[in-house]
């Protein structure tokens, strides 16, 4: 089920139950799920209520790819593992002089001339300067050293699902599932942004909510990618359209137990000419349209 939600005074809003009071909102109704052509209907038939087009989402900032390029790809997360291919910069002064620039090997190590070889891939970077440090130090006293990442490597992924440019891509090795989502075309029509999946040898190993980051720039739910990871982004569920006296018109992707304090919310709240008192929401199943007034 598609629910939008219409103010008798041209304030449309879409989402949850057509009870009202002073108790929490009632969830929405599960909908029907929405996969391809559905969600240009549905647009259509939004289009159709409030006499103009409503956009969809977070829409807009997938289909701007130019945003990618000012990205700093030596931007390196905390949890950055090194890894084969990956050039590392070692300095040391004091005792001993370093200047060092070369590749981790396939195997994992990098060579220091006159020091050995030091095994670094699969560390996180502050983690191997404390390493290199002891390495060198049952040799040496008195001196300092840096290290950090010279270049980085590239690294396969797979986009799989309702996806722009399904198959296989070349990304930073420090692409996050949604910067590589970015990178490699972006989503579908019809794909849904709520439930997008990082898949690892055949397991899922972490789900997030692109939503978090489009409302409030919180990426902590976004994975690193490793090579191999396939990002899968399913069907959308359902979508909830709202429009009217509210600061955000748009249509929205529905998540499970949405209510219409939630739909409100993602709106940014009614505006101060809305009338809360008087409400008309639509619903659009499988039976035909339905339309109750809320006074």
């Amino acid at each position: 089920v598609e629910t939008k939600v219409e103010n008798t005074t041209s304030h449309h809003i879409a989402g949850g139950d057509a009870r009202h009071g002073d108790g929490p909102a009632p969830p929405a109704p599960p909908p029907a799920p929405a996969r391809g052509r559905a969600s240009v209907e549905f647009r259509e038939i939004v289009a159709q209520s409030v006499g103009r087009a409503l956009p969809v989402f977070g829409e807009s900032v997938f289909r701007d790819h130019s945003r990618l390029a000012a990205t700093d790809p030596l931007t390196i997360p905390a949890d950055y593992r090194i890894g084969p291919g990956d050039a590392l910069l070692i300095r040391a002064w004091g005792q001993i002089s370093i200047d060092f620039q070369g590749d981790v090997s396939r195997g994992g190590s990098v060579f220091l001339p006159g020091i050995g070889e030091i095994m670094v891939s699969g560390m996180r970077l502050s983690d191997a300067r404390e390493l290199i440090r002891g390495v060198i130090a049952t040799q040496y006293r008195d001196f300092d050293v840096a290290v950090s990442l010279a270049s980085l490597r590239d690294i396969k992924i797979y986009l799989s699902g309702f996806v722009d440019a399904p198959g296989v891509h070349v990304v930073p090795s420090t692409a996050t599932a949604l910067s590589g989502l970015l990178a490699s075309g972006g989503p579908g029509d019809g794909a849904d942004l709520r439930r997008i999946q990082v898949k690892r040898e055949g397991r899922v190993v972490a789900s997030f909510d692109a939503y978090d980051f489009l409302l409030s720039g919180d990426k902590s739910g976004d994975p690193q990618l490793l090579p191999g990871d396939t990002v899968y982004v399913p069907p959308v569920r359902g979508l909830v359209a709202i429009a009217g006296s509210v600061r955000r018109e748009a249509i929205y992707h529905y998540a499970d137990g949405m209510t219409l304090q939630d739909l409100l919310a993602l709106a940014g709240g009614a505006t101060s000419a809305a009338s809360a008192h008087e409400l008309r929401i639509e619903r659009q199943s499988a039976d035909g349209r339905e339309v109750q007034v809320l006074d």
